[in-house]
């Protein structure tokens, strides 16, 4: 058999384990309090299929999971309950290049240690945001667009391009996703390494959480040095895989499963009952979050994928 055709036999054996697991996590093991609830983490070996795989392989584990473990459920199978397990996979894949370990070696390498880079403590960005109802937002964003032109050796007005993010529509999907791309590119043309790709800014994009992607993008013009450093191991940090799942946590789980509950089981009191699920939802799946993004910051940093090969 070819080194390809191994390779593929290799993902799908792992795939189908995975499946078999979130299955066992989901149905076997913790207990269901209603046909809306449980409390698990399933979501990990979705999420890691994802991680380890890319999209396609982890939106399909996370349906095959959902549908065959109808099967052990007494409710039956409904398609549109299986949109947030798929959610998860396609997340752990789209956020792939920021979650998998990687090497630091990142030395002088001429053009960045010549350009002035804005740096921000990303934290502070983000409160000071919140705190002034995004007019800093908007500053920070024109920081990341001065950025992106620096490492282009662009010394142009980014006035016309700011005015165009602020007032077209749809345009701010555009950027992230070109600007993405050219980032990431002059990254690695310079000997470094992006963690953001212009797929997971587009989807941020799509779904409102452009703040995310500035923190992604901030952190990492934040990461270039102008100082030679010492090559080294560098691990997953627990905050990217909770920006990683946070997606399918609030659309998925949260806000699509509540409509879909409400609109299943709330009958002629659609509208509260939606609240109620919101709530019950939002508080369940906080609980989970933890619980989640801590099981796989510990795999991560465990030796366990490269014990099996997949690293």
């Amino acid at each position: 058999m070819s080194k390809k055709g191994k390779n593929v036999t290799k993902q799908l054996t792992f795939c189908a384990l995975l499946t078999a697991m979130s299955i066992i996590l989901a149905r076997l093991i913790i207990p269901m309090p209603n046909e809306s609830t449980r409390f698990s983490i399933e979501a990990v070996p979705i999420f890691l299929a994802g991680m380890l795989f890319g999209p396609i392989p982890g939106a399909l584990v996370g349906f095959a999971e959902d549908f065959i473990g109808c099967l052990f459920s007494p409710y039956g199978y409904n398609p549109i309950f299986c949109i947030p397990p798929i959610l998860y996979g396609l997340c752990g894949g789209l956020f792939r290049p920021m979650l998998k370990p990687r090497r630091i070696d990142w030395v002088q390498k001429g053009l960045f240690n010549l350009i002035p880079i804005n740096r921000r403590k990303i934290v502070v960005c983000i409160l000071l945001s919140i705190a002034t109802l995004g007019i800093y937002q908007i500053y920070w964003l024109y920081l990341l667009v001065k950025n992106t032109r620096a490492i282009q050796k662009d010394e142009s007005s980014c006035t016309g391009e700011m005015l165009c993010l602020i007032l077209v529509p749809f345009y701010s999907l555009f950027w992230w996703f070109t600007k993405g791309k050219i980032v990431k590119d002059k990254f690695a043309e310079h000997g470094y390494s992006a963690t953001g790709s212009e797929i997971a800014y587009l989807i941020l994009g799509i779904f409102g959480l452009s703040i995310v992607s500035m923190a992604i993008m901030q952190n990492d013009f934040n990461s270039l040095s102008t100082q030679p450093i010492q090559q080294s191991a560098k691990k997953t940090a627990v905050w990217r895989i909770a920006l990683a799942f946070l997606p399918a946590i609030v659309i998925g789980s949260i806000l699509i499963q509540s409509g879909t509950l409400a609109y299943v089981y709330g009958g002629d009191a659609k509208e509260a009952f939606f609240y109620v699920k919101l709530t019950e939802r939002s508080i369940q799946f906080a609980i989970t979050y933890v619980l989640d993004v801590l099981v796989v910051y510990l795999l991560a940093r465990s030796p366990v994928f490269a014990k099996v090969g997949l690293r």
